[in-house]
């Protein structure tokens, strides 16, 4: 059986051409009924509102993680700018420079005559 192609040809006692239709297409069509048709409508109009709020709810969901790594990177950024200013603070802060600055006024260290207790 290898190698060989078998053929099968119909004949004509199993062929069978269709019956030609007595209706017309618009009678098929009217025959279905106006309750299939209200269902049928309804199913739709459901599927239409389901595929609405699944593009609603993508959408909120799609701008709230937007926002939510936008305030990240602010966040993190604001970190930053923090962690430079409190660098710059405690350097214009240390003790060295303000007695520079008051050295520069004309303030003088405190001697124990300028000390007063309060008891």
């Amino acid at each position: 059986m290898s190698g060989r192609v078998y053929t099968l040809k119909p004949n004509l006692s199993t062929y069978r051409p269709p019956l030609p239709s007595k209706s017309s297409p618009k009678n098929e069509q009217e025959k279905i009924s106006f309750k299939e048709r209200i269902v049928e409508a309804i199913e739709n109009f459901l599927l239409l509102i389901g595929v609405i709020a699944f593009l609603v709810s993508t959408v909120g969901i799609l701008y709230k993680s937007f926002v939510y790594f936008q305030l990240r990177s602010e966040k993190n950024r604001l970190m930053i700018e923090k962690n430079l200013l409190e660098k710059e603070l405690n350097k214009m802060t240390s003790q060295e420079v303000l007695m520079n600055k008051s050295r520069a006024l004309g303030f003088r260290a405190p001697t124990q005559q300028d000390i007063i207790n309060l008891r």
